[in-house]
């Protein structure tokens, strides 16, 4: 079983228990702080990854940092992962738990690649257009890449809509090439 095929399991369980216990801002609110730890804590990182140090103890510190500071249900899911010895999958699982609880909220991610910055009113002119579109809330974020040259890249969720002037370059050299 690939990464992407656990970390996707073990969020959809967890999701779905938090959910059925009408406890999602919660969860989210803990992962929120689990992500925050381990991204502010290298050494911590460290430990978790490293191989050499007994699943036991690395659950024994989890619990020992985060027993007063998130839900015992989300601590137990924490737990249930060193148990299972899945814990190089952690930071995916949680990622992916977020990403449930965004869409349970109604909450699209979205990103708009362009080969220079765009104002704050086209940014909110796009984010109406997506959440009249989805009937959600957005959250846009702005990426920029020179090499598109020109047009924009939309990605919303795992959907992308390429409107480059470099796709369009690529699919005329393409024809021409092929056509020949």
């Amino acid at each position: 079983m690939n990464e992407s095929q656990i970390s996707v399991r073990y969020a959809k369980a967890f999701f779905s228990l938090v959910k059925s216990k009408n406890l999602v801002d919660e969860a989210n609110k803990d992962v929120e702080l689990i992500l925050q730890v381990f991204e502010e804590s290298v050494p911590l990182k460290i430990v978790l990854e490293s191989p050499t140090i007994q699943t036991s103890k690395k659950e024994s510190i989890i619990s020992e940092i985060f027993k007063n500071h998130i839900s015992d249900v989300s601590l137990s899911f924490l737990k249930t992962i060193f148990e299972n010895k899945r814990e190089s999958f952690l930071n995916l699982i949680l990622l992916n738990v977020q990403q449930y609880c965004r869409i349970e909220k109604g909450i699209r991610t979205a990103l708009i690649t362009t080969a220079v910055p765009i104002s704050k009113e086209i940014k909110d002119e796009l984010s109406s257009k997506i959440n009249e579109s989805y009937q959600c809330t957005t959250e846009l974020s702005e990426n920029i890449d020179e090499d598109i040259i020109g047009g924009f890249i939309l990605q919303i969720d795992d959907v992308q809509y390429n409107a480059s002037l470099k796709m369009q370059l690529n699919k005329i050299k393409y024809n021409l090439v092929n056509r020949a």
